[in-house]
């Protein structure tokens, strides 16, 4: 009489195989859509937080130059006035990364700034740093917004440049880019209003004189409101890929 023993089956079966290999592929395929979403979320030109922190951080940087620029407009000019020291531009068109150039005037308008806020794409100021008598021996700068590629530069003359109205375009500008071409998704806008001495302070950080009296006290050059007036607004407005921005501030060299 023979007798038969049923022997189980050792080790991985076919089946087994194919469904491990199934597993691995969709564990696969899940981690490579996770690398593709965080890859765009990080590093997408439009999207990505990587080309987004560098435009963020290049405007900033931008902002902070065109400040530090701006504050010495009328610097050591007696009675500096807009429309005369200070100048604004519209439809000024710029290009390049920098170098040495004349600008065209075809195209563009001499924006007079008055009591409402006239707008455009370029500003240019004098100043006399080192207090000279003499009008050839002042500083002449600018700054440019590009409308097509919302590029940003600073300008400055080789020498001076009065009467500012009239000599604006034809001096040898040097010229240094701040924003880069195609960084902006809207072009850097200008905005410029003459007040009569309003309240202000440079950077945007004005306070009234009489909250500066009482936090700290009856101190020369705080409590005094003649201190804080200013006779010129400046507000500058940009778009980047995170949202729209502005800032605004005053030349405390120049009243009205």
């Amino acid at each position: 009489m023979a007798f038969h023993f049923r022997t189980r089956q050792q080790g991985i079966s076919l089946i087994s195989l194919m469904v491990g290999q199934i597993i691995s592929l969709l564990v696969i395929l899940a981690m490579l859509g996770l690398f593709r979403a965080v890859s765009r979320n990080v590093f997408d030109k439009d999207v990505g937080m990587q080309p987004r922190a560098i435009q963020d951080r290049q405007v900033a940087s931008a902002l902070l130059t065109a400040q530090n620029m701006l504050q010495g407009a009328g610097f050591g000019i007696a009675s500096p006035t807009v429309n005369t020291n200070f100048v604004l531009v519209s439809g000024l068109v710029l290009s390049g990364a920098g170098g040495t150039s004349t600008l065209q005037t075809t195209g563009t308008t001499l924006q007079t700034i008055g009591s409402t806020s006239a707008t455009g794409n370029a500003i240019f100021w004098e100043s006399n740093p080192t207090q000279s008598s003499s009008t050839a021996a002042w500083s002449c700068q600018g700054l440019v917004s590009n409308p097509t590629t919302g590029a940003l530069y600073w300008l400055q003359a080789a020498g001076g440049c009065d009467p500012l109205p009239a000599n604006w375009a034809a001096q040898q500008w040097t010229i240094t880019r701040l924003v880069a071409d195609i960084a902006l998704p809207a072009p850097v806008t200008f905005a410029a209003t003459a007040v009569h001495n309003s309240p202000c302070w440079p950077y945007g950080s004005e306070m009234p004189s009489a909250t500066l009296s009482a936090q700290i006290g009856a101190e020369k050059g705080i409590s005094n409101a003649s201190q804080n007036t200013a006779g010129l607004q400046i507000q500058m407005n940009w778009t980047t890929k995170t949202g729209s921005g502005s800032w605004l501030s005053c030349l405390p060299n120049f009243s009205t």
